[in-house]
């Protein structure tokens, strides 16, 4: 199951509406394989996440503050 997430990450950019067990679980391939890693995110259910990950962006504490929802 690990190499099957492994060969189609690459072509996903995005994942949202996605349970926190499947985000952290996608997290801990893409480091795995190197990467970097951001996630855009202001629930609580994002908390086990948000520690791995590289760069964290949201409405509150976080390496980038987001002021409104509208990415240009």
């Amino acid at each position: 199951m690990k190499e099957e997430r492994k060969k189609h990450l690459p072509s996903i950019s995005i994942l949202a509406r996605s349970s926190p067990s499947h985000k952290l679980l996608m997290v801990g391939t893409l480091k795995e394989m190197g990467e970097v890693v951001v996630v855009i995110g202001y629930g609580t259910n994002h908390a086990s996440t948000i520690q791995e990950v590289d760069v964290r962006a949201s409405k509150e504490s976080s390496n980038i503050v987001i002021m409104d929802e509208f990415f240009h």
